[in-house]
């Protein structure tokens, strides 16, 4: 394995994320873990440590609300670390199946600000951290087979989209040549919770699961 590397990863405590923080965790990477349940969060650290990788650090955070802890979380991985190697987006609020006149503000506000809007506090937060290590990058993980809904998938559409433009303009704000790596990645249907709750009479034992799709992934960020 090369040298050690920083890793932070959104949505760990379940599906692809889990996978993702898992399988790089094993390589020895240094994973931070941030998901809303701390026993999803404790699983991956046993797993992680059970496959020979290095203690994981736990960010219990619920991303559609606690926008403040996002903001202070470069400052303390700076404390600790003093740089970031690499930065997965992968969490993601799906929301109902509605109309879009129907759609309940609650449901377009946590799409939007779990989706969105955290992932570009963690962005603004995070980049310094980025800039300072050599080879660092960010993933962002999104969905083209939903994206391409056109009805009925209002809220969710609208803040990947948002996303997907964020890391596009962060990508082309890049120094050519160097910078930061940025990159999205569509990892296609999985069996996974979200894959479920959008697709429910897909059968989870036809489709490829989280692990596999996240050695696909790892195969090609090292």
């Amino acid at each position: 394995m090369s040298q050690r590397k920083i890793i932070l990863v959104t949505g760990a405590s379940r599906g692809l994320g889990f996978a993702l923080a898992e399988s790089m965790g094993a390589l020895g990477h240094h994973i931070i873990a941030l998901a809303r349940t701390q026993g999803g969060l404790t699983a991956l650290d046993d797993a992680i440590q059970a496959a020979g990788g290095p203690q994981a650090t736990l960010v219990p955070c619920d991303m559609s609300d606690h926008h403040d802890q996002l903001d202070a979380l470069g400052a303390h991985v700076y404390e600790r670390f003093g740089k970031l190697d690499g930065l997965v987006l992968n969490a993601a609020h799906l929301g109902e199946l509605a109309p879009a006149a129907q759609t309940t503000p609650k449901e377009w506000h946590t799409c939007m600000m779990v989706n969105a809007t955290a992932n570009f506090r963690l962005l603004r937060s995070l980049a310094p951290l980025l800039q300072q290590a050599a080879g660092s990058f960010v993933l962002g993980i999104t969905c083209q087979s939903l994206m391409s809904h056109t009805a009925y998938w209002s809220a969710y559409r609208a803040s990947k989209m948002a996303f997907e433009c964020l890391l596009q303009s962060f990508a082309a704000e890049q120094p050519t040549g160097g910078g930061i790596n940025v990159r999205l990645n569509d990892p296609g249907p999985m069996a996974t919770k979200l894959h479920a709750a959008a697709y429910p009479g897909h059968d989870p034992a036809q489709l490829p699961n989280a692990r596999d799709a996240a050695q696909k992934i790892i195969t090609q960020l090292f």
